[in-house]
């Protein structure tokens, strides 16, 4: 009796190790998803920058005043304007006045004149690239104000 137990126990145990592996074969693989790759990004285009480096009025003149503007990007920039303003209240001078296309690093001086005359203490103020026509690697950097 002992011998058909133990007969019984054997078979019992092989029905049940074949039925696990017929069911790990039964079951369909589950798919690895692709490992995560790293995709390089192409570098920002190069870019100009206007800076105003300087502006103070022409002697002997109460309208005329130089600008010396830097271009302090990497790339050259296209010409652009600068709107000038006198900000005094009651004296408001504008002006709109051309820059030349600057080479990266360079800078130059321009002439700007108000279309009414200043007076001392009056407070002017430069924006380059006051319009926005020129993408730059920074835009708040174009503001300069001095006083007449």
């Amino acid at each position: 009796m002992r011998i058909l137990a133990l007969a019984l126990a054997a078979g019992l145990a092989l029905t049940a190790v074949q039925a696990a592996s017929a069911q790990t074969r039964v079951q369909p693989l589950q798919p690895t998803p692709p490992a995560p790759t790293l995709q390089k990004k192409a570098p920002a285009p190069a870019k100009p920058d206007f800076v105003i480096l300087h502006a103070g009025a022409v002697g002997g003149s109460n309208n005329q005043f130089m600008i010396q503007v830097k271009n302090d990007g990497p790339a050259d920039s296209p010409s652009a304007f600068l709107r000038n303003r006198n900000k005094a209240p009651g004296n408001v001078g504008v002006a709109l006045t051309a820059v030349p296309a600057i080479k990266a690093g360079q800078f130059v001086w321009v002439k700007a004149e108000l279309n009414k005359p200043a007076r001392p203490g009056d407070r002017i103020l430069v924006e380059a690239d006051y319009n926005k026509a020129i993408v730059e690697t920074k835009e708040h950097n174009n503001n300069y104000a001095f006083n007449w």
